[in-house]
């Protein structure tokens, strides 16, 4: 059976991106896990291919769904087409003047390590590349990327990228607790005397609604006085800076501010320090091993830089 015969044009890239994925993990759940589809939208788009294909490529019970022989037979033509795809992305994309460098990331990530490596480039540098910068939810992440909406992503800790992806740790961001200059609190407190005032909560939105995101506080949630929320810790310190509540909040965004004078850190006994890995994450089939370690070097220069000048300023 020519598979190439049936038709081929109306077969989506995302219909065979799934399915090579599903025969790699070998388990619908943890797929959906991945990509964010529910099981159900997967086993649709699977179903339109194999209608498209004249192929059985699941075998549907009570008990679920099963990869079916053929599954195994005919996937080394669809991991062929879908290489072909990628490598006509890469090739129209080097053919492009400049080429385009899409990041995923978070926000404080995107202005205070993102943006001064981009500037660090150099305008003779800049009219070789753009780039195309995406700040997504903690839980987006691997979804967006195996949708291809980017090739390179600047994250905090370690996410369970499929294998076709690369991770580097590359640095740390430290957290701390931060109240406006004019604030009660101040040197270094209790944790009972936190109580009376209300946090900053981070939140993100995804796919199940509004969730509280994980900013690595000592005191738990139940325990702290709810304050305003929002999705970006650079809002965060702007609200800090003009209230009375208080935020745990990364050391790289409340920096300039501590500079300046509008907020300073709190310390609280019997707090340890709170810090998280930065990882460079890339999708190793669409970036050049060169640009991936020029892009490292720049990116960890920025982060040394910033670690510089927060021991200078403690």
């Amino acid at each position: 059976m020519d598979i190439y015969s049936n038709r081929q044009s109306d077969i989506k890239m995302k219909e065979i991106l799934l399915f090579v994925e599903l025969c790699r993990t070998k388990n619908m759940r943890e797929l959906a896990r991945k990509t964010g589809i529910m099981p159900g939208q997967i086993s649709k788009l699977i179903k339109s291919l194999e209608q498209k294909t004249n192929l059985r490529l699941l075998e549907r019970s009570a008990r679920g769904v099963q990869l079916s022989a053929e599954a195994g037979q005919y996937l080394p033509h669809f991991e062929k087409m879908y290489q072909q795809h990628l490598k006509f992305q890469d090739s129209f994309q080097q053919e492009r003047s400049p080429s385009l460098l899409s990041f995923a990331t978070t926000s404080f990530l995107s202005a205070y390590v993102l943006a001064p490596m981009i500037a660090s480039f150099g305008e003779k540098t800049q009219q070789e590349y753009r780039f195309r910068i995406l700040d997504l939810s903690p839980d987006t992440f691997t979804s967006a990327g195996l949708r291809s909406g980017f090739e390179y992503a600047l994250h905090i800790g370690n996410l369970d990228w499929p294998k076709t992806w690369y991770s580097q740790q590359l640095g740390k961001a430290q957290w701390h607790l931060y109240a406006n200059a004019s604030h009660v609190l101040a040197g270094q407190v209790a944790a009972s005397d936190l109580a009376d005032f209300p946090f900053v909560y981070p939140v993100y939105w995804s796919e199940t609604g509004v969730q509280f995101g994980d900013d690595g506080c000592p005191l738990p949630y139940n325990k702290r006085l709810k304050g305003h929320e929002t999705a970006t810790a650079i809002s965060a310190i702007e609200i800090v800076k003009r209230s009375q509540q208080i935020g745990f909040l990364p050391e790289i965004v409340a920096r300039p501010y501590i500079d300046s004078g509008a907020v300073k850190k709190i310390e609280v006994e019997n707090w340890q320090e709170v810090s998280r890995p930065i990882y460079f994450t890339v999708k190793n089939d669409l970036v050049k091993k060169n640009l991936f370690d020029r892009l490292r070097v720049e990116i960890e220069e920025v982060l040394e830089n910033t670690s510089r000048r927060s021991s200078n300023g403690k």
